[in-house]
């Protein structure tokens, strides 16, 4: 039997599940202790935050192993885009991507949408088409800069 990736809406009981692999996926950089603590507190996802987002998983076997949680809004959003590290330059990322960016560019008539990035996940954000416009404060690790 063939294993197929799935790219479906989140259901809001798996929010749980989704805060754990962003604190999994961000282990990957070398982040201290202290610092994933901190991402994790700063990039809970609220049941706010949940409602005026559009999510969408990759799923494997049933089981989820990454997501994008997108704010729609005209000015910078809220964006979450993790994978599992086991599923990391393995085109899961790729994958998702691809298709999320063309429901979002289809559902909401979006001809762009500006967001922040991990310093780290720049590369791959430019290799998608995404272009950096500036760089701001990260509201976390005090002393570093974002790409935006």
């Amino acid at each position: 039997m063939q294993s197929e990736f799935i790219i479906r809406k989140i259901k809001p009981e798996e929010v749980v599940l989704l805060e754990d692999i962003i604190v999994d996926s961000l282990s990957v950089w070398g982040y201290s202790s202290e610092e994933l603590l901190g991402l994790k507190k700063r990039l809970e996802i609220s049941s706010e935050l949940l409602k005026k987002s559009v999510t969408y998983v990759v799923e494997l076997n049933k089981k989820i192993i990454g997501f994008w949680l997108q704010e729609i809004k005209n000015d910078l959003s809220e964006n979450r885009f993790y994978i599992r590290p086991s599923f990391i330059r393995k085109g899961v990322g790729s994958l998702l991507w691809s298709s999320v960016s063309k429901k979002l560019a289809s559902e909401y008539s979006l001809d762009y949408i500006t967001f922040i990035s991990d310093a780290n996940a720049q590369k791959f954000y430019e290799k998608m088409g995404a272009v950096k416009v500036d760089d701001i404060p990260s509201s976390v690790l005090l002393g570093t800069n974002v790409p935006i």
